[in-house]
């Protein structure tokens, strides 16, 4: 789904909350049908901003990690966007 969404940037999706409707033998087994699902491992690869966000990160803990073994300590840094 995600990759079907950032395939086309005018794809869009809506997801709408439905009212269980007990004891319509449908509903009953689309609910059942979902609660399995959601034990289900993910199939979804992570986005690319996600692994964007993961780099950054590992880099400023890195660079971090590097700064504060060195010395003198002086100065301070920051990361631009």
């Amino acid at each position: 789904m995600l990759q079907w969404l950032e395939k086309k940037p005018n794809n869009t999706l809506t997801i709408v909350w439905c009212l269980g409707h007990k004891d319509i033998p449908e509903n009953d087994r689309a609910d059942q049908l979902a609660k399995q699902a959601t034990s289900l491992a993910s199939l979804s690869e992570p986005t690319i901003t996600f692994n964007l966000r993961q780099a950054q990160e590992h880099l400023k803990d890195s660079w971090t990690t590097i700064w504060r073994n060195s010395s003198p300590q002086q100065g301070s840094w920051s990361i631009a966007n």
